[in-house]
C-alpha cells in the first residue's frame, strides 16, 4: 500500500485526538476552578469511580510535566527525526499512521493551549487512596502516550516480523 494512502488514517487520528481534547479542555475551563494550591484535597474535584477524578489544573511545563517548556523545541524536533527514520525503514502500515496519527494530535493540542493560554491545562485527575500527590494529565497525554506505545509496537513487531518472515504488525 503506497504511504500516501495512510495519510487520512493519521490526519483522523490527529483530529480526533485534538477535538476530543480540545472539547474536553473547554468544558473544564467552563465548570471548575483552577486548583493552585495544595492541599489538593480543597480544591473542586469531580469524583469518579476508582482513582480517577476531574481537577483542573495548568502545566506550565512540557510533557507530563517533566521537560522544561523551553526543551520542547528540541524534544520535538529529536521525535520527528526518529518517527520519519522508523517510517523509512519500517514502512507506514495503517497501525503506524494511527500511533503518527494519535502523537501529532496529541502534541498539536498542547501546543495550541501553550500558544493561547501560556500553559496546558490538565485535568484527569489519578489518585490513589487519600493520598495529596497525583497525576493530572489530558487527553491529549493520553493520546501522546498511546500513540507512542503503539508507535514502538508497530516499529518492534515490523522488525521481528522481518526476522521470522512473518508479516508485519498492522500492515
Amino acid at each position: 500500500m503506497d504511504r500516501a494512502q495512510h495519510i487520512p488514517v493519521a490526519a483522523s487520528a490527529a483530529a480526533t485526538g485534538i477535538l476530543v481534547d480540545q472539547l474536553g479542555k473547554t468544558l473544564v475551563r467552563a465548570n471548575l476552578r483552577l486548583c493552585t494550591e495544595p492541599p489538593i484535597r480543597l480544591c473542586d474535584r469531580i469524583d469518579l469511580p476508582g482513582p480517577l477524578g476531574i481537577l483542573r489544573t495548568e502545566n506550565p511545563y512540557g510533557a507530563l510535566g517533566l521537560i522544561d517548556a523551553g526543551s520542547l523545541g528540541i524534544v520535538a524536533l529529536a521525535a520527528i527525526v526518529i518517527i520519519a527514520l522508523a517510517i523509512r525503514r519500517s514502512g507506514m502500515s495503517p497501525f503506524m499512521a494511527i500511533s503518527v496519527g494519535l502523537f501529532i494530535g496529541g502534541s498539536l493540542a498542547n501546543l495550541l493551549d501553550r500558544l493561547l493560554f501560556g500553559s496546558v491545562t490538565d485535568f484527569i485527575d489519578l489518585r490513589w487512596g487519600l493520598a495529596e500527590a497525583s497525576l493530572v494529565l489530558n487527553p491529549a497525554d493520553i493520546a501522546l502516550i498511546i500513540g507512542a506505545a503503539l508507535f514502538w509496537c508497530a516499529v518492534l513487531g515490523g522488525r521481528a516480523s522481518r526476522r521470522s518472515g512473518l508479516p508485519v504488525v498492522g500492515a
